[in-house]
């Protein structure tokens, strides 16, 4: 005898499966529903609501994988907990394209503005060890010295020859601690432009020493005989200046080695005699702005040309910015 059900409120036959919702324990919910998910029943607790338990997540995101920790946040905002590398590896530039005069003054300001405590407590370094020099050696002989308004001629005064070569060497020495000095900042910026940590005592740390030495010493050597050359010495010691102008930067080069840095600055000059004479350019006025303040601007212009020289370095070998 059949059992008579009620009819359900579609209109079909009460019987259970053949429509409607099911009843009853271990009946099959209807095609598309999760199984064991109640109709209408809310979604778990953290599911936006209408989206199916086990819905695949959004495009680009990796099943059940949470964002890694400082990742790159949406619109260039930078990652929580990372900050723009201080000593010049966010210098606003592209970091590899031509030569340019102007973007050049960028670089140079924004490197040292990144380490200004820096380059302004080596520079006061740099001012005392120079004026010392002066004072313990003194400057170019005056070979027609006057005292009391009588007028005095040094080699009769003091006829050795021995005299003479010791006046020659204690202005080889003072030439020498200056290019020295020259030399060291060159390479502090230079590695600063370039993107590497830099910090004030890192800048007495020995980079290459005997390339550095021996290429002051020859440099050195050339501004005594420049100095001396009549007429043209202001010509010359531009030239010399251009010319050496990245021997700092080569002799903080891998593998630098005696006078190599001085021989590859003036091949680098001479391959690429435009990008160099701008780079010289940049320097040499930022270097004349620094006189026009009263000199008290060197300890600013002295680092910005440096920075500005390891600039056109980077730039004219093809090598990145920062």
């Amino acid at each position: 005898m059949s059992e008579n059900f009620p009819p359900n409120p579609d209109g079909t036959d009460g019987v259970p499966g053949s429509g409607g919702q099911p009843q009853g324990p271990g009946a099959q919910p209807p095609y598309g529903q999760p199984y064991g998910q109640q109709p209408g029943a809310q979604p778990p607790y953290g599911q936006p609501y209408g989206q199916q338990p086990g819905a695949q997540p959004p495009y680009g995101q990796p099943f059940g994988q949470q964002p890694p920790y400082g990742q790159q946040s949406p619109f260039g905002q930078q990652p929580y907990g990372q900050f723009p590398n201080a000593s010049g590896g966010n210098l606003g530039v592209p970091a590899h394209g031509p030569f340019s005069f102007g973007e050049g003054f960028t670089v140079a300001w924004r490197a040292f503005g990144a380490r200004a405590g820096m380059w302004l407590g080596l520079m006061a370094i740099c001012a005392v060890v120079s004026l010392a020099t002066s004072t313990f050696l003194g400057g170019p002989v005056d070979w027609n010295a006057n005292v009391n308004g009588e007028s005095f001629n040094a080699a009769n005064l003091f006829p050795s020859p021995s005299w003479a070569a010791t006046a020659l060497l204690r202005d080889l020495a003072a030439q020498l601690v200056v290019a020295i000095l020259t030399i060291k900042l060159t390479q502090h910026a230079v590695r600063q432009v370039r993107g590497e940590q830099v910090t004030f005592s890192s800048f007495f740390t020995t980079v290459n020493g005997n390339a550095t030495v021996i290429s002051a010493l020859v440099i050195a050597a050339a501004t005594i005989l420049v100095d001396r050359a009549p007429f043209i010495a202001p010509l010359a010691g531009l030239a010399l200046s251009a010319l050496t102008i990245f021997v700092g930067a080569f002799a903080a080069e891998p593998g630098a080695r005696g006078i190599s840095p001085v021989q590859d600055s003036i091949r680098l000059f001479i391959q690429h005699p435009g990008a160099a004479l701008a780079t010289f350019a940049g320097a040499f006025l930022l270097i004349l702005g620094g006189f026009i303040t009263c000199c008290v601007g060197l300890l600013a212009a002295v680092p910005l040309a440096s920075l500005y020289s390891g600039y056109g370095f980077q730039r004219i070998l093809g090598r990145p910015i920062g």
